[in-house]
């Protein structure tokens, strides 16, 4: 439907627009099936979109029986879908105000700070900028809308709901009222394909392709591979002999029987067959998990320290525990004595538990020294809504905000499997736990 209605209107629209639009919409649709909505006035169609927007949500609320989107939800998805579309600017300062606009860039410039993530770009600060907008119109108005994706998103997108959260609170700071879930899940919306696709490009591995000459039959190989593995691979570039080789680079795609270069490498065959795509994978996928592997093997050691071990039974309380962890990290100089409330002010933004674990850590970077604290209770935690039998509570001093989130991503990635919440939660001891630790990464 949604290409239909481009297409008469002359539209291109990429897949992350396409997919941008169509879960806005969905996720609109559903909530109002769930009976919340706001209140419809009687003139549905004095509002700013263009043709191909209206003409959209006309045909949306036709193919749902019964159906209307309120107002505000019209105002709300003809700026998302008009935003949406890649060849046209939307002047922000039509519909932003100058101090959203400068809390947008204030919060564009601390996430970069933070995760090295640049969110700069036209099309997401279009989008973002006209959420942030009516996000902060419903907070002062006292109203919020729900989302039906926000527990799920959490729980498979810890990074991104984190990165969601800071944001949050810069907008909570300048507003002066707490953002709600399902707001935040929104946010995570806005920001989870930005942040995802440059994830994706800066752990591209580097490879260089040996070929024995450049005929035009072996440089179309090159662009296939470039093809097939483009989310995965950055070509430095081609060459016919690997003594040529000056760059960095993870491994060698080669054609050639033989490499005289003590480098990784994938040979293939001059038709790049099933099986050499195959190989090229198993490749990546070694060499990415190894990195991986390595990076974390080397941070986790210093990180988790065993004086900030515990298991025990005694503390079945969110409060309780932090109380304790927050002692113990400031009496061994690991923290000041604020960071007790700092712990606690990030969980009344967004309870920090994920499924049966929880991460604790305060918005701030500003520990004294970076350390984890695990603490395990195989009776369980009562942890807000959630009950939880693992928590790894983080303090990171600023200078060290990379390491943060590279342990933050690892240890996320391993806790959606239950089973090896179950399994760590077994441990006896804190070897016998980073044994474990590091065998599922």
């Amino acid at each position: 439907m949604t290409q239909k209605f481009a297409k008469k209107n002359e539209i291109y629209l990429n897949t992350f627009d396409l997919n941008n639009i169509i879960l806005h919409i969905t996720i609109a649709i559903q909530r109002i099936r769930n009976g919340y909505q706001f209140q419809t006035k009687d003139n549905r169609f004095n509002w700013k979109s263009s043709k191909f927007a209206q003409e959209l949500l006309n045909e949306v609320e036709k193919s749902q029986k019964s159906f209307k989107f309120p107002d505000e939800d019209l105002v709300s998805l003809g700026l998302v879908i008009d935003g949406s579309v890649s060849r046209w600017t939307i002047d922000m300062k039509d519909n932003i105000s100058k101090e959203t606009l400068n809390l947008i860039k204030s919060i564009l410039s601390y996430v970069r700070s933070i995760y090295r993530i640049d969110l700069t770009g036209p099309e997401f600060l279009n989008q973002f900028g006209i959420h942030v907008s009516r996000l902060i119109q419903r907070l002062k108005s006292g109203k919020s809308i729900q989302n039906p994706m926000a527990t799920q998103m959490k729980a498979q997108s810890p990074t991104v709901y984190e990165c969601a959260v800071l944001i949050s609170h810069k907008i909570a700071s300048q507003v002066g009222v707490e953002v709600p879930d399902n707001e935040i899940a929104y946010i995570a919306m806005h920001i989870g394909n930005a942040i995802a696709k440059q994830i994706e490009d800066n752990e591209r591995l580097k490879v260089i392709i040996v070929v024995p000459d450049y005929q035009d039959k072996f440089l179309s190989i090159v662009d296939q591979i470039d093809k097939n593995f483009n989310n995965e691979l950055s070509i430095l570039k081609v060459v016919t002999e690997e003594t040529d080789l000056s760059e960095k680079v993870d491994f060698l795609i080669t054609l050639k029987n033989k490499i005289n270069i003590d480098l990784p490498f994938v040979q293939i065959s001059p038709f790049l067959t099933r099986t050499d795509n195959g190989n090229i994978r198993n490749k990546i996928e070694k060499i990415v998990n190894t990195k991986k592997q390595l990076t974390f093997d080397h941070q986790i050691g210093s990180f988790f320290d065993e004086r900030f071990f515990k298991i025990n039974r005694n503390l079945k309380d969110k409060e309780n525990v932090i109380n304790y962890i927050s002692d113990v990290f400031y009496e061994e100089n690991i923290t000041k004595k604020d960071y007790r409330e700092d712990l606690f002010e990030r969980e009344r933004m967004s309870s920090t538990a994920f499924g049966k674990i929880a991460i604790p850590h305060s918005l701030e970077m500003k520990a004294l020294n970076t350390k984890g604290f695990i603490y395990i209770n195989p009776h369980g935690i009562t942890w807000g809504a959630n009950k939880v039998y693992l928590v790894f509570a983080l303090a990171v001093k600023k200078q060290d905000s990379e390491m943060f989130r590279n342990i933050f991503d690892r240890l996320s990635d391993v806790m959606t499997e239950g089973k090896n919440i179950a399994t760590l939660v077994q441990s006896t001891s804190y070897d016998d736990f980073l044994n474990k630790l590091k065998s599922m990464m």
